[in-house]
């Protein structure tokens, strides 16, 4: 009996790990950036301030809508000041079958990250600190996307007085935003569709956004 007990519980271990997915390298990551108190910021937007990692530039920007590119990978990272000033709340529920799943809650900030596979890539959704990032990657690109990401995310600083100039009582005549950051989209075509008028190849862009403010500094790689 003693030896059936036993073997059950390692059928029940065995098949946990299974399911969350657990992967510790992409853990490791993402506990040591987020627990750190990032206050390095290259890029000022329009009533918010982040960090672009080494290697990853701002290709064009739309409002609160920015693509960045790295090594031949693109990112696409939405920034919800809405959410931000109302401080929506949310929980975010464990998907099982995706290739990775988890909550992400570091210094009073919220989050998720979530990977799904799609043919031969990967679409990478990690929500953090109000902003989101979203790419479409292959395996062997999914640490590298989650270190930007993470990066990124982490050093986004908000200014509230901005925010408050821009929004404040004038709430209901600002521009309903249409992207919902705290849902994953689960879906290379839902994804594509929402992002397509943002990276439309006809289009003119321009490197650096009007709006926006590069500050040159000198940054330690990671």
């Amino acid at each position: 009996m003693r030896t059936f007990l036993v073997l059950l519980l390692m059928m029940i271990s065995l098949t946990g790990c299974n399911i969350n997915k657990i992967d510790n390298n992409y853990d490791k990551n993402i506990n040591h950036i987020l627990r750190t108190n990032q206050t390095l910021y290259n890029y000022v937007g329009q009533g918010y301030k982040y960090y672009l990692p080494n290697g990853v530039r701002l290709e064009t920007e739309k409002e609160y809508n920015q693509i960045l590119y790295s090594s031949g990978q693109r990112y696409y990272l939405y920034i919800d000041i809405i959410s931000y000033f109302h401080q929506t709340k949310y929980t975010y529920e464990f998907n099982v079958k995706a290739y990775y799943s988890r909550p992400l809650n570091f210094d009073n900030k919220q989050g998720y990250l979530e990977i799904n596979k799609i043919n031969n890539r990967f679409l990478l959704e990690i929500m953090y600190n109000y902003a989101k990032i979203e790419a479409v990657v292959p395996k062997n690109y999914i640490n590298k996307a989650i270190i930007d990401s993470c990066y990124i995310l982490s050093s986004l600083n908000f200014n509230d007085a901005v925010i408050q100039t821009l929004i404040g009582d004038n709430i209901l005549d600002f521009k309903e935003e249409k992207f919902n950051i705290f849902e994953p989209t689960r879906t290379e075509k839902s994804f594509l569709d929402y992002i397509y008028e943002y990276d439309n190849p006809d289009d003119d862009k321009e490197q650096f956004p009007d709006n926006g403010e590069i500050i040159i500094d000198e940054f330690p790689e990671y």
